[in-house]
């Protein structure tokens, strides 16, 4: 599988710019995104970056070829990041990230953003299968995920901070995601959803 980096990908009404192709001013906006508590609590790495060392970061990515990062632009509003990480051309699979725009959580396009960069995974850069790992305290996400069709393989705990703490692996394929698709970007259906399974993982 190969991934141009310098191509800015148009996707229905989003844009995905490589982190290689931002602004200084861009660069500087998505750190600021991914240092927010909101953003930052429910990563591997939950301490501050700093802006080297997130620049050093950006230019090491012009020679990686398993990891890629997107600022994602919704009708030319900067709004959230995604990345896929670990690529495996066998197999056309890789570890899905993302997260919003601190300003633009709880609006409800939360589930859009999502819909799109997995539609995005599976019809653009054509993978097979998604992999994820999410905090078991984080209930949105572990509800979305499996809205969108994942399904939750095992759990295991990582030490973070001297605490122990629980996470859930998840995969999905791209046939099980693109079964009832027509509900998968749809606020209401996954409004039920959610209250029907806010206590499943506790």
């Amino acid at each position: 599988m190969l991934i141009d980096r310098d191509n800015i990908f148009e996707f229905k009404n989003y844009t995905y710019k490589n982190y290689v192709l931002l602004s200084n001013q861009e660069k500087k906006m998505i750190l600021e995104w991914r240092n927010h508590t909101n953003n930052r609590k429910w990563m591997f790495n939950q301490n501050i970056i700093l802006l080297d060392n997130h620049l050093n970061f950006i230019e090491s990515l012009k020679e990686n070829s398993n990891s890629f990062y997107w600022l994602v632009i919704k009708e030319g509003t900067p709004i959230g990041g995604i990345n896929l990480i670990h690529l495996q051309s066998d197999n056309k699979s890789a570890e899905i990230g993302y997260f919003l725009d601190p300003d633009q959580q709880g609006g409800g396009l939360g589930l859009e953003f999502v819909y799109n960069a997995i539609c995005f995974a599976f019809e653009v850069i054509g993978l097979e299968t998604i992999t994820g790992n999410v905090m078991d305290d984080n209930k949105i996400a572990y509800i979305l995920d499996s809205f969108m069709g994942f399904k939750y393989k095992k759990e295991y705990t990582s030490i973070m901070e001297d605490l122990s703490v629980k996470f859930h692996y998840c995969e999905l394929t791209k046939i099980d995601f693109f079964k009832n698709i027509e509900i998968k970007n749809d606020i209401e259906y996954f409004m039920k959803f959610y209250k029907q399974n806010r206590y499943g993982n506790e």
